[in-house]
């Protein structure tokens, strides 16, 4: 993993000068590979300077990029970077140019273009609306991605949990909705969140308003979580009592000021259809206005927050709702393609694994890329067969074709098997790649931990998240 400290070149020991903009990635693939602690000297210097490194793998100006690793590293990173460097070919050569690795492991392809594609399609629909748009961030988890969602102007996000809060705190953003049930033990953490941020909350009950009473020590905001069909957690919304309840003990806390109501249509991933999802999420939506009308002379700031990427995708209309908080449609999935949420160019996530064993007589490949990669969140095929992933050939960069009919059949832990029709089974090749195109994408990528940019010019590790 790379250091970017200056002052730990202090005790590192140089190891390679790069000789060409090839090499860069190729050693940084090594030795992250090899959880080999380096740094890098010249690399981010150089794009400083608009004339770049020249194709020479140093700008003439500031130099060459030189690896630092620690004095115990040199002798193994050293042999390391030797053996590939005499193991490559002038087609592998040719191949990284082109934006292409040979990766040995399953590794997390993110297209980039893709996701901003989405982000604006999002941003529009939620400024046509007159909506609030506060993004979930459950789906990507990445500093970096958030800065993405920054260039389009949002400036409030949702988390699903209180250390997710702290990493996005930690990284400029000051309002957060933490779009899980208030937790007691998580008291002191969010103490300190709201001391210098803008911190919602979800209550359901009685119980945690009494708690936050005496243990509160900052202002926060809370939402009232309403179930409007999902069954999994949340007051029912047609259950008045429970609600008004609660709301006569907030007025005892001065600390805690009502925000309004908020609620997830996760029954909407059970649908069948857009008319049904459509049907779902009106429903949803009518429910959510009855208790707006009923409350909002007590509490004329309400608002009505709702969030699942379905709903927010295909609806054209959100009559009486005030907030969006979609997460998945950043990088969609195969989940979301099922349910006619998205088409399979919009899906912006891939998993590019090398293909381990063939066997032609059941039409089966075997890929490195299980259960701990991909998770096992699975959709059913026509023929109610289970589906763990869909499948596509690539160009080592990005997913090109899809497999027609092929996919993921089984997993278990290291290990995929692969369905595949007959004639594709000539084309693809022990020691190939396979681009498995996920099921969920907020799993597959929380599993995975790593995203590698797809680049126009040379294939780029670059970890923007690592799971904290």
């Amino acid at each position: 993993m790379s250091v970017s400290n200056k002052d730990k070149f202090e005790g590192l020991q140089l190891i390679y000068e790069a000789t060409s903009q090839v090499d860069i990635p190729l050693v940084k693939s090594i030795l992250d590979e090899e959880d080999i602690v380096y740094l890098i000297k010249g690399e981010h210097l150089q794009n400083l300077f608009g004339i770049g490194n020249l194709g020479m793998g140093f700008n003439p100006i500031v130099g060459k990029t030189k690896f630092y690793v620690r004095q115990s590293d040199v002798i193994r990173s050293t042999e390391l970077i030797s053996v590939m460097m005499d193991s490559l070919t002038n087609k592998d050569v040719e191949m990284v140019k082109e934006g292409k690795l040979n990766f040995s492991k399953p590794t997390l392809l993110l297209n980039k273009q893709k996701c901003l594609q989405n982000l604006n399609f999002m941003v529009e629909k939620a400024y046509k609306n007159s909506l609030s748009f506060r993004p979930h961030f459950k789906t990507h988890q990445s500093a970096e991605i958030g800065e993405w969602f920054r260039g389009f102007g949002v400036n409030k996000i949702t988390v699903s949990s209180v250390d997710m809060a702290t990493y996005f705190a930690l990284h400029d953003w000051d309002d957060i909705t933490i779009a899980f049930p208030f937790n007691q033990r998580n008291m002191k953490e969010i103490n300190v969140l709201s001391e210098k941020n803008s911190i919602n909350i979800l209550i359901i009950n009685e119980e945690s308003i009494l708690f936050l009473k005496e243990n509160l020590r900052h202002q926060i905001g809370f939402f009232i979580e309403i179930d409007t069909g999902y069954h999994r957690t949340g007051i029912d919304a047609s259950n008045f009592t429970d609600i008004e309840a609660i709301l006569l003990k907030a007025r005892e806390v001065e600390l805690l000021e009502f925000k309004g109501f908020l609620t997830h249509s996760g029954h909407n991933y059970n649908a069948n259809s857009i008319d049904e999802i459509t049907e779902i999420s009106l429903d949803s939506h009518k429910k959510m206005r009855v208790l707006k009308d009923k409350f909002i002379d007590l509490y004329p700031n309400l608002i009505l927050s709702i969030g699942d990427t379905p709903s927010c995708t295909l609806l054209n209309s959100f009559e009486g709702i005030d907030e969006i908080r979609p997460g998945n449609f950043i990088f969609y999935d195969v989940m979301q393609y099922k349910l006619n949420v998205c088409k399979l160019e919009q899906i912006a996530v891939s998993v590019c694994c090398p293909v381990v064993a063939k066997n032609i007589e059941r039409n089966e490949i075997a890929i490195y890329g299980g259960a701990i990669h991909l998770s096992k969140e699975f959709i059913e095929n026509s023929f109610l067969d289970r589906v763990y992933g869909l499948l596509a050939l690539g160009d080592g960069r990005d997913f090109t074709e899809i497999i027609d009919g092929g996919f993921v059949k089984s997993l278990s832990q290291e290990h995929g098997i692969c369905h595949i029709p007959q004639e594709y089974l000539s084309r693809i090749k022990v020691g190939d790649l396979l681009f498995v195109l996920p099921v969920h994408s907020c799993l597959t990528c929380n599993l995975l931990k790593e995203y590698h940019l797809i680049s126009d010019d040379y294939s780029k590790k670059n970890i923007i998240f690592q799971n904290k």
